[in-house]
């Protein structure tokens, strides 16, 4: 058969990775696009406040201390959404560099 003369496809994506790398276009896992970036950092905050209130409510209805432990939690898990956020935007922010860096490198 006309088909059996082929490469694999594993090949083929080999090599077109390697070409992409060549020319400087960066692997699709490294940078994150901008529209990515942005639902990341919006599922950070609302993670961490959705968290903190369902945990702050359900405490304070199983001891009867009303308002407490849902006040503490719910700015805990407002704290911890902007830390991972943070973190989210330091790790974004490293890999653009990397990019950067490895365009710069290929086009000299």
């Amino acid at each position: 058969m006309a088909g059996d003369d082929l490469p694999p496809l594993d090949t083929l994506r080999q090599t077109i990775q390697e070409k992409k790398q060549r020319i400087g276009e960066p692997p699709p896992d490294e940078a994150m696009s901008s529209k990515a970036l942005a639902m990341r950092m919006g599922s950070d905050i609302i993670a961490g406040v959705v968290v903190g209130a369902l945990l702050g409510y359900f405490l304070d209805e199983q001891l009867g201390t009303k308002p407490l432990f849902l006040s503490v939690l719910l700015l805990l898990g407002i704290a911890g959404g902007f830390l991972n956020m943070y973190r989210t935007y330091l790790r974004a922010s490293a890999a653009e560099d990397a990019t950067e860096n490895h365009t710069e490198k290929n086009h000299q």
